[in-house]
């Protein structure tokens, strides 16, 4: 037995396809009290399209990617500091080597997303798996990115408290 919406091989008795989630048809000669193995649910849920998935797939996914690459962009050229990003640097210098850093990982995150957004089109096996894992990791990004910058800027040496908090400011 197969899909009716992907294709992919399916076992007997089983509910949903493994591949898209799409709830398998059962054949009508065959009634869910006759199916070896199988508990009966009274309440039955109607077949869902995977609406969520499309989203995710179609819109989601491709909008992360362009964010992450302005975002990769704007980490790595300073722009996300405005007009102040010399004074920034020239207070705090390990802030540029970690800016760049970051602006790659962006760069990294923004073709996962890519890569993600492929699977899901496709209907790829663990296709959601990758893109919980990306999720969870621009989440762990996005909080190490945080706490490194606020790290560097209030642990410098040499900057006076009331600049360096001054600085900070224009950061956050």
């Amino acid at each position: 037995m197969f899909c009716s919406n992907c294709g992919a091989q399916l076992e007997p008795n089983q509910l949903f396809c493994s591949s898209c989630g799409q709830p398998v048809k059962q054949p009508e000669n065959q009634s869910m009290g006759q199916q070896p193995g199988m508990y009966e649910n009274p309440i039955m849920e109607p077949d869902l399209p995977m609406k969520w998935y499309k989203f995710i797939s179609y819109v989601q996914l491709p909008l992360s990617a362009l964010l992450y690459l302005g975002l990769g962009i704007q980490v790595m050229t300073g722009a996300h500091y405005g007009e102040s990003s010399r004074l920034v640097y020239a207070f705090f210098s390990s802030l540029k080597t970690i800016d760049i850093i970051f602006g790659l990982i962006y760069l990294l995150l923004m073709a996962g997303s890519v890569l993600v957004c492929a699977k899901m089109i496709n209907r790829k096996k663990n296709a959601v798996t990758w893109y919980l894992s990306l999720q969870g990791v621009s989440i762990v990004i996005a909080v190490l990115y945080s706490v490194l910058v606020y790290a560097v800027t209030q642990l410098s040496d040499g900057v006076s408290t009331m600049s360096s908090s001054t600085i900070a400011s224009v950061i956050m």
